[in-house]
């Protein structure tokens, strides 16, 4: 024959484990639950890094362009300069030309 008290404590024992059982089955979907908000927190914010690099990558490329489009300029300003300081040279051998011929042609003043 069953023993009613073994009956009594296995269903004592077998309710026990089920109310364990919906716990950590609870305690294991909010687990899940947080994991997903979690990846989907880190999917965001590799998304928004990705967004920023692409961003800062476009402007490295247009303050690059610029800096040769400058230096370039630069080097043309340099080029002209060099051009009109040589004509300012030329132009000063000139005068300076000009100034000795009109002193040798000048009559003396009596």
């Amino acid at each position: 024959m069953i023993d009613k008290t073994k009956v009594e404590k296995s269903e004592a024992k077998a309710t026990e484990l089920e109310k364990k059982l919906d716990s950590e089955l609870t305690a294991r979907h909010e687990l899940q639950v947080e994991m997903k908000k979690m990846e989907s927190d880190f999917e965001q914010k590799l998304q928004d890094l990705q967004g920023e690099k692409e961003a800062l990558d476009t402007e490295k490329q247009h303050i690059t362009t610029e800096k040769q489009n400058l230096e370039a300029e630069v080097s043309q300003l340099t080029g002209q300069v060099a051009k009109l300081s040589k004509e300012l040279e030329d132009a000063k051998k000139e005068v300076a030309s000009l100034s000795a011929a009109a002193v040798a042609v000048a009559p003396p003043l009596m």
